[in-house]
């Protein structure tokens, strides 16, 4: 999925949580890139000032809820 267009993030994890997010995007069909991104919001619909911002953060905590939640344990 690299392009000239994108950039490396690197997070440490827990090794336990690693193998949970890789558990659910092994059940969903997808790679473990697809799921994290799927929890991030994109470029295009972004907003530009901090309030629309904040707001937008928590539409898709709201939305991820459930899995997040799940990461958390």
């Amino acid at each position: 999925m690299a392009s000239k267009k994108t950039v490396r993030l690197t997070i440490d994890i827990p090794r336990e949580q690693h193998a949970y997010i890789q558990m659910l995007a092994d059940k969903e069909g997808l790679t473990l890139e697809e799921v994290v991104l799927q929890c991030l919001p994109h470029p295009e619909g972004m907003a530009t000032d901090f309030a629309d911002q904040k707001r937008q953060a928590e539409e898709i905590m709201n939305r991820n809820r459930e899995v997040l939640q799940k990461l958390s344990k």
